[in-house]
């Protein structure tokens, strides 16, 4: 019971080894069956599945042939073989498996690092966008909260089948997700974006070949970016708040409240300036001009209503 396998083939070849006495019949179309299963699916389950099918073979034979000790020899021969051929393959898997594991995790440090010396939400999308087939991701999902309560969130970057998607943002689902990786996937990785207990959303990850502890560090790695990302648009505003801050400040300071226009002050700095002009370069023969005037019954108007 292996959908595998050719079981037929495999039958008819190890129903002529019990006849003949031989041992090469069987092994030969097991070792291809094998070697194309697992070309297939190289996965340490597949090895797995394939030993469970040998030992439930070799029980189901032994039931038809309880009492001929000749076949019984031949067949532990031949089912011994079938297991030390799983064997050298599960070595070897294994051994791919670490090498794969190595190159992922050299990838992962080198995608930590970009992450982290980017300082916007869209750079960080981007370094995603350009490396995540590098870590074997096909899907993921970015969603990030909209405030320090967790809620609402919005999805600001989504990767599907090795290609990024274009996001519509649909101000009438917040913190809802995508409905391409929940109907398209089988199985989904959440990971929780947080440094300690600040909460900055989540990210979806469709599960490969990476150990689960490589999701979790590549989560850590883009929450860190997050809050980097965070403070540096916090320092923008507040620099930005600083120099609009100072802007109207000198605006004041130089103008009359009411009218908007230069108020004394302005007016003694100026005339200082031009006087020191003159002083300074007294060849050149600079000149200006003040021009006084007077409104009829002003004072009245700030004597009924006041200056302001």
């Amino acid at each position: 019971p292996i959908s595998r396998f050719d079981i037929p083939t495999l039958s008819a070849a190890l129903q002529q080894d019990l006849r003949d006495g031989t041992r090469n019949a069987f092994i030969n179309e097991f070792e291809e069956e094998m070697a194309a299963a697992v070309s297939r699916f190289p996965y340490r389950d597949t090895l797995d599945e394939i030993e469970d099918f040998i030992y439930y073979l070799r029980n189901q034979i032994l039931l038809s042939i309880p009492d001929n000790r000749e076949k019984i020899l031949v067949l532990d021969d031949i089912m011994l073989k079938a297991v030390f051929l799983i064997r050298e393959n599960f070595i070897t898997i294994i051994s791919h498996d670490n090498i794969e594991m190595k190159i992922i995790q050299q990838e992962l440090h080198y995608i930590g690092q970009k992450l982290c010396s980017m300082f916007t939400i869209d750079k960080i999308c981007s370094v995603l966008e350009n490396n995540l087939h590098k870590l074997r991701i096909k899907s993921c999902s970015l969603y990030l909260s909209s405030d320090a309560s967790g809620y609402p969130v919005h999805e600001v970057f989504e990767f599907l089948d090795g290609k990024r998607i274009n996001i519509a943002n649909d101000s009438t689902r917040p913190g809802q997700i995508s409905d391409r990786i929940l109907k398209s996937r089988p199985l989904v990785i959440c990971q929780v974006l947080h440094i300690d207990n600040e909460y900055y959303g989540f990210v979806l990850f469709e599960p490969n070949i990476l150990d689960a502890r490589m999701y979790e560090l590549l989560a850590l790695h883009i929450s860190s970016a997050v809050k980097g990302a965070l403070i540096h648009e916090k320092l923008l505003s507040e620099i930005s708040l600083r120099e609009e801050k100072e802007i109207q400040l000198s605006h004041h300071a130089n103008h009359d409240s009411l009218t908007d226009l230069f108020n004394r002050r302005c007016y003694k700095k100026t005339l200082r300036h031009l006087i020191n002009g003159i002083t300074r370069s007294p060849g050149k023969k600079q000149r200006f001009s003040l021009l006084f005037i007077d409104f009829d019954d002003f004072k009245q108007v700030n004597d009924r209503f006041g200056h302001d």
